[in-house]
This record gives C-alpha cells, structure tokens and sequence, in this order.
C-alpha cells in the first residue's frame, strides 16, 4: 500500500476525501437501523399499551354503571317494601306506587350515569331466591308491573300485580322484587367487537313490611321519638312487645317518602 506522502499533492488530497467518505459510512448505518428497529418496537407494543389504558376506564366505568343501578335497585326495592299497598306521600298521593318509585327513586339516582341508559324496569311479585313466583324467565308472565319510558316520565305499560294485591300480613307477606335492565354503551371501539353495547340487569328483593300487627298492645313509648333533618331518627322500642304501632309506622312511612 503507497502512502500519501509519496503521492502528489493533488492525488494525496484525493486519496484523503476518499478515506475520510469511507469512516464515515459504517457509522451512518448503525443509526438508520436504530431508528427501524424503535418503530418496529413502538408498532409492537403500542396496541397492547392502548389496550391496557382504554381497558382500565372502559371496565371502570362499566364497574361504576353496575354499582349505581344496583344501589337504585336496591332503594327502590326497600322503598316499595316500606310502602306495601300504600300511597306514595304528599303531594303525589293520586299516582301509582309503582310510577312514583320509577320516577323519583330510581330515574333521580341513575341520571348521572352518561354511559349507560335505562330501557325497563319490572317490580314483580319475587320468590326468596330472586326469581318469579310462578316460574320460568324475566319478564314474569303473572303478578308483574313492567314500566317503560313514554316521553320524559316513565309509565306502567302491563300491570298485573297492582297495590291491593300485595300481601303485607305479618305470617305470609309477599316479596317485592324490582329488576332494572340498562344497555351501557363502549367508551372505546376495543371491546365493541361484536356490539358497540352491552345490556345489563339489576335485582333486588325485599320482603314487603307487614303493616297490621293484631290486636297486641301499643308500646309504652313512640318508636319514632324525634325527627332530625340531618340524620336518622332516634328509636324508642319497648322491651315488653317489639311491635311497630300503626302510627309509627306511618310516620317512618312518610319520612323515608319524604327523603326519597
């Protein structure tokens, strides 16, 4: 090999430019497949990313839709129980139990819920175990108020377990049971594979609070002492009987219908 101080100047010059084109092409191409190989890792491991983020809202939200139905459920449920063949409270006291309970227990606690919508609700005449007394799957074909949406309010579209027919004797009271069917819509289009929707149900059931008690004798003292707006009422139950008297009843009747 001739070195470049045996060549001209021009010709070492030359040889120089050519060296120097030749040190710097190995190095310019670890930093292109650099740059492939950080785009084909990002293709990689960006889906499973997004698929993890968009995962922990959607199945939140779909957590958070399934606990506030449950709880309207649940207060509807109770409210009913309380309630038995009874009116709903001043000044509403013209419109079926049903339709109030509809309306103002349950439409109010699942407003906020954006993501899911309510399509149905039945309140129903329930076994203890949750399902329908004379059998087979939901809707139940007998003692059974099905109430759908009809403009801004919801009404009863089939009812053939009206107020009176519940029975509130203390040896063999009915169950009341309320089943709200919901549809929640995906967030995200990665798990609406098949659907861009889901339908969902919430059931609760309560035994309806018997509302006569024999001729057994009052409590010495009011069960409902004192009512403070803040907070529960506080109890006075007398040790000789343990009954509800017709007027205590009443009067936690009229204060949960208040709240309500």
């Amino acid at each position: 090999m001739e070195s470049l101080f045996s060549l001209e100047p021009g010709q070492r010059t030359a040889r120089f430019r050519r060296l120097l084109r030749r040190a710097r092409t190995p190095s310019a191409r670890p930093i292109a497949r650099s740059r492939g190989q950080a785009l084909v890792e990002f293709a990689l491991v960006a889906p499973l990313f997004l698929l993890m983020l968009f995962g922990v809202v959607e199945f939140s939200l779909i957590n958070a839709s399934i606990g506030t139905f449950n709880f309207a459920a649940k207060d509807a449920a109770r409210y009913g129980a309380i309630i038995g063949k009874g009116s709903p409270p001043a000044p509403n006291q013209l419109t079926a139990l049903d339709v109030y309970i509809v309306n103002n227990i349950i439409a109010p606690r699942v407003a906020g819920v954006v993501v899911a919508q309510m399509t149905q609700v039945e309140i129903f005449d329930a076994s203890q175990t949750g399902g329908c007394v004379g059998g087979g799957s939901f809707p139940c074909a007998t003692k059974v108020d099905i109430l759908q949406k009809s403009g801004g309010s919801w009404v009863s579209t089939s009812d053939s377990w009206p107020t009176g027919d519940r029975n509130d004797q203390l040896a063999n009271a009915d169950y009341l049971g309320v089943r709200i069917s919901y549809t929640y819509t995906y967030l995200t289009a990665f798990f609406a594979i098949s659907s861009p929707t889901i339908n969902l149900t919430a059931l609760s059931v309560q035994r309806i609070e018997p509302q006569q008690f024999g001729q057994r004798q009052s409590p010495s003292a009011p069960i409902w002492a004192s009512v403070h707006p803040s907070g529960w009422t506080s109890a006075l139950i007398s040790l000789s009987t343990g009954d509800f008297i017709d007027q205590d009843r009443r009067a936690l009747r009229d204060w949960l219908g208040g709240r309500a």
